[in-house]
């Protein structure tokens, strides 16, 4: 039986650590709030529910209360109160024992103070993230990306947005450097561009590159980012 160490210096059985990671340490603080997961199953469909933390911290957070089994290694969306972030699965509960419905998982964005935990820790962690960090501005907007060869575009959610890119959350998402047309509706404000798939999680969504965009265009993008900062 494998095992893997918790935060606090104990063990927890049962565990099924993803190959490519190592479980993540830092404090915790003992959390119980509720939160909404999505992401893919085991068998590779989208799914979302509610779930709840147990702890959390900087650097993870334990969610128990899945009704999904998921694969270590893959990504999840989480929201609370309003927040959106993606994480890493470093965890999983085994099938037929008291963890079955718990998973350990990172944040992909480690400069974020998702649980609103605001330590001296998230300080030290920023470094030289900080100023990409702090150019993107989160926000509630929607995008349609069409292909050069497809005849209908895909609709999809914006969760954050910079001048030089965004994140569109959907759960059918396309390979890593496939290019594309968007048409972004963010703060009031409509821009086209030429975008290219960066980053690609399957049932959370894909980070985009701009790679062309008109000066009219970039003029009404930072427009729209000085609103949102404010």
């Amino acid at each position: 039986m494998s095992t893997t160490s918790d935060y606090q210096g104990n063990v927890r059985s049962y565990s099924s650590p993803a190959k490519d990671t190592q479980p993540v340490k830092g404090i915790r603080r003992v959390l119980r709030v509720t939160v909404r997961v999505w992401g893919m199953n085991e068998s590779g469909s989208p799914f979302f529910q509610q779930a709840h933390t147990v702890d959390v911290g900087l650097l993870g957070a334990c969610i128990e209360g899945l009704t999904h089994r998921v694969v270590a290694g893959e990504v999840l969306g989480l929201e609370y109160r309003e927040r959106k972030s993606r994480f890493k699965i470093v965890w999983v509960g085994r099938s037929g024992t008291p963890d079955a419905s718990k998973v350990e998982v990172s944040p992909l964005d480690k400069t974020e103070d998702f649980w609103g935990l605001r330590t001296s820790v998230a300080t030290k962690q920023r470094g030289s993230s900080e100023r990409r960090a702090a150019s993107r501005c989160a926000c509630k907007g929607s995008t349609q990306i069409r292909q050069s060869h497809t005849r209908f575009p895909l609709g999809a959610s914006v969760s954050d947005i910079s001048l030089s890119g965004c994140y569109v959350e959907l759960m059918t998402t396309l390979p890593v450097g496939t290019m594309v047309e968007l048409l972004l509706r963010v703060a009031e404000t409509t821009v086209n561009c030429a975008a290219k798939v960066r980053t690609s999680h399957p049932g959370v969504g894909m980070g985009m590159e701009f790679v062309q965009m008109s000066e009219r265009d970039r003029r009404a993008l930072e427009k729209a980012l000085a609103h949102l900062s404010a």
